[in-house]
């Protein structure tokens, strides 16, 4: 004889086979003391039984029990008003567990610098339009499609010139970063859209600069040569790049904000804003250095204190080891996403805004030229110009870095300039 009995129940006929089953939700009424009611009970719990709002079977993934009163949910829900509830407590492959249930992960899309595209046949590597992937080769292959931006080269595109400037086109980017600390002047990360310039592709030379002054365009630097003589001699080292010859195609250093804005101005260019500096530095795809993500402490990337640990090129290693400027332009492999040189490294760079700690929670997103004024970093200190990048003399590459200089400076040592213009429509 066969007999039910629910877990508050202890009776059952004399000799019969006694299924006790724990019961919730609607299926509880139908789970009665009773041979007929029994029968129709285990039914409906088996594999197979249907009731009302039920399925024969259930998806992949999905399942049926007593806490779902015999519906198929995902592992760990429950049912609640005749609906599946509750976070579940595991997943099928390719999926993930949400309030919602299951539901299908977000393939990672791939983050590409501007102009490249995920490769027509490998989605997780960046390629020029109309290339694809080799993975035996581990680069891009095909002839590219080049923007309008850049020109047609035998391994895809690289960026166009003009007067030795860069195209930069328009485009948005997450700006600094977000931060705890307390003293952080770069956060917190906001998203800024730009309008399409150019800027230098190399940094301002001593060359360059003593046409200006030369020309009358310039001021010459504030130094005398007799002060930098002394100073030098003292420092045991000769930083003043000006008055030395043999450093015509070094980077012009000790630039003061107006000496940088006036020969900006003789070019019939003007200083970069803060936002068009770190565009064209790390471009669209969040990377933190000009040449990626990784600080590889390298002689091959940028011209600083920090590339000579673990320098293995001898020219480089003797360069970096003086802790002076080196040439421009000396290395393309440092180059930012935009074919922009010396980014990091060779010497840090005016912006033409102004300095305030708090101006990025106040920036507006579209072309960003700095607050109406500025501030110092403390009390009764002088208003400051932002400069940007790091230089020769910097133990680290971190180009989101940010700090600022009074206009009125006359020793920024390691401080040079490079140029903007904005782009003609």
């Amino acid at each position: 004889m066969l007999a039910f009995t629910d877990r508050t129940s202890s009776r059952s006929a004399p000799g019969a086979v006694v299924l006790q089953r724990r019961v919730r939700g609607p299926r509880a009424a139908l789970c009665r003391p009773g041979v007929l009611a029994a029968l129709l009970c285990l039914f409906v719990s088996l594999p197979g039984g249907t009731a009302k709002g039920q399925q024969a079977d259930c998806p992949e993934g999905k399942e049926r029990n007593v806490d779902t009163a015999g519906r198929c949910c995902w592992p760990g829900q429950i049912t609640l008003d005749d609906a599946c509830v509750g976070t579940p407590s595991s997943c099928p492959r390719g999926f993930e567990p949400t309030a919602d249930g299951c539901t299908a992960k977000a393939k990672k899309q791939t983050e590409c610098s501007p102009g490249r595209t995920p490769a027509r046949n490998n989605a997780e590597e960046c390629c020029w339009p109309g290339q694809g992937w080799s993975s035996t080769q581990g680069r891009c292959l095909g002839k590219a499609t080049c923007p309008e931006w850049s020109t047609q080269e035998r391994e895809g595109c690289s960026p166009r010139l003009d007067d030795g400037m860069v195209y930069i086109p328009g485009g948005e980017f997450w700006m600094g970063e977000d931060s705890s600390l307390e003293d952080s002047k770069n956060s917190p990360r906001h998203a800024v859209r730009l309008s399409p310039y150019w800027l230098d592709r190399l940094e301002v030379t001593v060359s360059q600069y003593r046409k200006c002054v030369s020309a009358g365009g310039c001021p010459a630097l504030r130094w005398s040569r007799d002060r930098v003589e002394e100073v030098s001699r003292n420092n045991d080292r000769w930083e003043f790049n000006y008055y030395l010859d043999e450093r015509l195609d070094h980077p012009m250093n000790y630039v003061t904000w107006d000496m940088a804005r006036s020969y900006c101005n003789w070019r019939g260019k003007r200083l970069p804003t803060e936002a068009e500096w770190e565009y064209a530095a790390v471009g669209t795809d969040g990377r933190q250095y000009p040449w990626g993500d990784s600080d590889l402490r390298s002689c091959e990337l940028a011209a600083s204190k920090a590339s000579c640990w673990g320098c293995a090129n001898p020219t480089n290693k003797e360069l970096c080891e003086q802790r002076l400027t080196w040439p421009v332009g000396r290395l393309p492999a440092g180059a930012s996403p935009f074919g922009v040189l010396d980014m990091a490294g060779g010497v840090a760079e005016w912006t033409s805004d102004w300095f305030s700690r708090d101006y990025y929670s106040e920036s507006p997103r579209r072309d960003p030229k700095g607050p109406s004024s500025g501030e110092g970093f403390f009390v009764g200190d002088q208003a400051r110009r932002v400069i940007r990048g790091t230089s020769y003399d910097s133990r680290y590459h971190d180009v989101l870095e940010r700090f600022g200089l009074s206009p009125e400076v006359d020793e920024p040592t390691h401080v040079g300039v490079r140029c903007a213009r904005s782009a003609r429509h």
